[in-house]
């Protein structure tokens, strides 16, 4: 299955892709995938680039060749990514099933170079982050922070795609039994509370609303996150009795 940039974007919501048997992977229910990265344009093979699929972290890295396979991915629907330095990531969903594999060639975007001789001038800080504590916070350290300029340097508007870069977060899979199907936010491991595979609450602009089907916001529309793993660094503002699982803060763009 080749899934080109262009292509792989009209197939991250419920793609389901062929499958190859696995021997090892179904030995203990577990799924495989196997990953070609190549260039864009000029498909020449993309080494080191990292294969993150979520609940998982990090499965495999491509060789000289490009390509990069694991059989250690449990079943189930999981967000796919492929990054590397220096190119533009790409993500893609797919159903993963005992014993078998998926497979998908990806090819990755370089991304924009930094010309010499030009003058950057820093962006001034937000003023909706400003009066909301972000940056208060920030400096506190106690969460995790996404400014507006990484937002953007990842060319993706996939809120999932986003969450799955951020340290001690799982982006999981709710289908069929879901009022609204789609992917949720987990804290992972079980430092907050003994039942790990509980939601965290999800905030935007202090307003709480579901986590579910996340992608539902766009990450381009957001200023800045700010997520928190640990009851000792929640705000008082959003440390409730219901923050046990963790918090996730997202702050819209004004302009």
């Amino acid at each position: 299955m080749h899934i080109s940039r262009t292509f792989s974007l009209a197939l991250l919501c419920c793609a389901v892709f062929p499958a190859m048997p696995v021997a090892a992977a179904a030995q203990d229910g577990r799924a495989g995938v196997r990953i070609v990265a190549r260039e864009d344009g000029t498909g020449a093979p993309i080494r080191d680039a990292q294969v993150i699929v979520s609940g998982v972290g990090t499965v495999a890295a491509t060789d000289s060749a490009g390509a990069a396979d694991a059989a250690t991915v449990p079943a189930g629907v999981r967000l796919v990514r492929v990054q590397r330095v220096g190119y533009l990531p790409e993500s893609f969903t797919a159903e993963f099933r005992p014993g078998e594999t998926v497979e998908a060639e990806v090819d990755l975007l370089r991304a924009p170079l930094e010309l010499d001789g030009l003058t950057v001038t820093e962006r001034m800080p937000s003023r909706s982050l400003r009066d909301a504590g972000f940056y208060d916070r920030e400096r506190i350290g106690f969460g995790k922070f996404v400014g507006r300029e990484e937002i953007d340097a990842r060319h993706d508007g996939k809120l999932s795609a986003l969450m799955l870069t951020v340290p001690g977060v799982n982006v999981m899979y709710c289908g069929a039994g879901c009022s609204d199907p789609g992917f949720y936010l987990v804290a992972s491991g079980t430092r907050l509370t003994a039942n790990s595979n509980c939601r965290m609450q999800l905030y935007v602009d202090g307003v709480k609303v579901p986590n579910e089907n996340i992608d539902r916001i766009s990450a381009l529309n957001l200023e800045g996150v700010e997520v928190y793993t640990r009851l000792g660094g929640i705000p008082p503002r959003f440390a409730g009795t219901d923050a046990s699982c963790g918090v996730v803060l997202l702050w819209s763009r004004t302009t």
